[in-house]
């Protein structure tokens, strides 16, 4: 849709705001870019941003995650040892009540 409108005489910016697919603050500063002459500095700028944004989100994911994986371990490993015990637990009192 946006090589379409620039084919047509558009600009980058505005073919990008008709699309809607955008963050307005992407259009605005492809805007600028054409504007002042600077586009491959706003999109450097714009690449460095959403890189750094996308880090920060998979780090705190990770910080998320992290915790809740250790007590579904946690949970799992006291199901498989309580499965285990209970067994032996119930032959030892039946063997204690024979004698």
């Amino acid at each position: 849709l946006i090589g379409e409108h620039v084919s047509t005489g558009g600009s980058v910016s505005s073919g990008m705001r008709e699309t809607r697919l955008f963050p307005a603050l992407m259009v605005r500063m492809v805007a600028v870019g054409e504007e002042t002459g600077g586009l491959d500095d706003q999109l450097n700028y714009l690449a460095t941003y959403y890189y750094n944004r996308l880090d920060y989100i998979t780090q705190n994911i990770a910080k998320i995650i992290e915790p809740v994986v250790i007590i579904i371990v946690g949970l799992f490993m006291a199901v498989v040892m309580v499965s285990l015990l209970l067994p032996i637990y119930d032959i030892i009192t039946q063997v204690g009540t024979r004698f």
